[in-house]
């Protein structure tokens, strides 16, 4: 709304306080003391008038402060969806690289270090892969056109609009309700959600598209790192290796678990078919140029290494 003004100069900006704010309450005190001070003399209760005055100012104040209250409320939401969209897209690439070899492997998690500037990536642990639930068969993304889509976040809302679905906002807490009372017929989770939710009381297909993997991302402030003793660093970086192998094979076993439990619920699991899947590779084709837009020369450089590969 009004981000144009967080982008001045600091100057500039007191400039135009006072342009806007100071000099006209200079001017406009100057020219009404005159006029308010015959008011009052011919007032019986001089109390009036100064209360309408001051009930004027208040006002007046009032507005700019809701103005600017949603201004920062505005921004506060654009900042937590940029990172949200941000610190997804990371642990997305790093889940990737950690499968590649040496020296590739070396390389490109540099190039996120460099992307991240002062925070070290310790270790990274996952949730389960994300699937598709759903109440009918999806042979492919025009299958999904219409449905009723979870969305928690900007990106599953994203995709809801790619596909042509109907985004709904329900988090995790809410999903059952929203399950039993028909507020979505469709949504994208892991098998461990979708366990915690019975979405087979409601749901009768799971494809187990593995569109992407949440995680759970330890970091350390690179500059407070540095400063520890060598044996410590060492130490740290031991423990981060033996807790992201152990969070890896514990992940995987798990989601078999869960998917199991899935079948026995009398759930279809599946893997997607190829036309579905074509069409869910074109949706991240599309997620992964928005993230490039956002995040500049660094992010295009990660991504042209990745298609190298």
């Amino acid at each position: 709304m009004i981000n144009w003004l967080h982008e001045l100069p600091v100057v500039v900006g007191a400039a135009l306080i006072i342009l806007f704010f100071l000099v006209p309450t200079i001017i406009g005190v100057s020219l009404l003391q005159p006029i308010i001070v015959r008011l009052l003399r011919r007032e019986k209760d001089p109390s009036l008038p100064v209360g309408y005055l001051l009930n004027a100012f208040t006002l007046y104040y009032a507005v700019l402060l809701a103005l600017l209250s949603v201004a920062v409320f505005e921004n506060y939401n654009k900042a937590n969806d940029a990172v949200g969209r941000e610190a997804t897209a990371i642990v997305a690439f790093y889940r990737d690289l950690r499968g590649y070899p040496e020296p590739a492997r070396s390389e490109l998690i540099g190039l996120l270090q460099r992307y991240l500037d002062e925070e070290k990536l310790l270790f990274a642990v996952p949730w389960g892969p994300q699937g598709i639930y759903a109440k009918k068969e999806l042979d492919s993304i025009d299958d999904m056109k219409g449905l009723k889509w979870r969305a928690y976040n900007v990106g599953t809302a994203r995709i809801a609009e790619l596909v042509g679905a109907q985004p709904v906002t329900i988090q995790a807490a809410e999903l059952p309700q929203a399950l039993a009372t028909g507020v979505v017929n469709a949504f994208m989770t892991s098998g461990s959600t979708g366990y915690d939710s019975k979405a087979w009381e409601t749901m009768t297909h799971f494809y187990d598209a593995q569109a992407w993997i949440p995680k759970n991302v330890t970091f350390v402030n690179a500059v407070a790192f540095n400063a520890l003793d060598k044996a410590i660093q060492d130490a740290i970086l031991t423990a981060a290796k033996t807790a992201e192998t152990r969070g890896w094979k514990m992940a995987e076993e798990k989601n078999a678990w869960y998917l199991e439990q899935l079948k026995a619920k009398g759930m279809k699991v599946t893997p997607p078919s190829e036309q579905l899947k074509d069409g869910l590779q074109k949706v991240g084709d599309q997620l992964t140029a928005d993230w490039i837009k956002k995040a500049g020369p660094d992010g295009q450089a990660i991504i042209e290494q990745y298609k190298k590969m």
